[in-house]
């Protein structure tokens, strides 16, 4: 599994990398979340699911996901930075 998830961290890496700084309000649809939207959820998602799996229960009808425009690339790299840390220092990656 830990090779797994240093694989996974390659490819987000990579896919953020190719993320156009000037495109992160465009949305695919109207409906749809926009790019820098769906960069930073894709950036935080390790961190997500260290601490959901840190707890003893997790009920996802009670998540309150509200996903944040970020500011620019700086942010979804910082963000993706602290959230591929934090699960290496919780579960040894």
């Amino acid at each position: 599994m830990l090779s797994e998830f240093r694989e996974a961290a390659a490819v987000t890496k990579r896919v953020l990398g190719r993320v156009p700084a000037d495109k992160l309000s465009w949305k695919p649809h109207p409906k749809s979340m926009s790019l820098g939207q769906l960069a930073i959820h894709i950036a935080t998602v390790p961190g997500a699911l260290e601490r959901i799996t840190q707890q003893e229960a997790f009920d996802v009808s009670q998540g309150n996901f509200v996903p944040q425009q970020p500011s620019g690339m700086e942010e979804i790299h910082a963000a993706s930075s602290r959230a591929f840390a934090r699960w290496k220092t919780t579960c040894g990656g």
